[in-house]
């Protein structure tokens, strides 16, 4: 996506997020989950994709020690497969470099084919999995990592 311009998230995004929170989650994020987020501090990564003036996508992540934890990634689906989703996961990990990020950590619904797929394109591999990890549904997580290049 050539104008997918990265900025860092702020409250006045909320509406938008919620919105593509319905259209991409079984279980989406609430407002109150996402001011929570914004509320973190130093360690939270947050990041939206502007296109044509409109946020089509966001992550979320903290940068923890050595390990960047992406807690959530998502485009809005008129908008995916046209590089927004590379353009967010390259900035938390951009961002979460200088806060000493070697290693990318990340769950995913077992029956998220297009996700993971997404995430195994970008260099993560799985390394576990964590059973009914998500409660609201009983599904399994699959535990990804990516190791960061020096």
């Amino acid at each position: 996506m050539s104008d997918c311009l990265i900025r860092r998230m702020t409250r006045d995004d909320l509406p938008r997020l919620l919105e593509i929170e319905r259209e991409s989650f079984p279980v989406p994020w609430t407002r109150g989950m996402f001011l929570d987020q914004l509320s973190q501090g130093a360690f939270s990564i947050n990041v939206v994709c502007v296109s044509g003036g409109l946020v089509t996508g966001y992550a979320a992540a903290w940068a923890i020690c050595d390990e960047i934890h992406l807690l959530s990634i998502a485009v809005d689906p008129r908008n995916r497969r046209a590089g927004a989703g590379t353009a967010l996961l390259e900035a938390v990990i951009e961002e979460g470099r200088p806060a000493g990020g070697r290693i990318v950590m990340l769950e995913v619904r077992r029956g998220n084919d297009p996700a993971r797929r997404f995430y195994e394109k970008h260099g993560f591999r799985t390394v576990g999995e964590r059973p009914g990890y998500y409660r609201e549904t009983g599904e399994d997580a699959v535990l990804m990592e990516r190791i960061l290049d020096d």
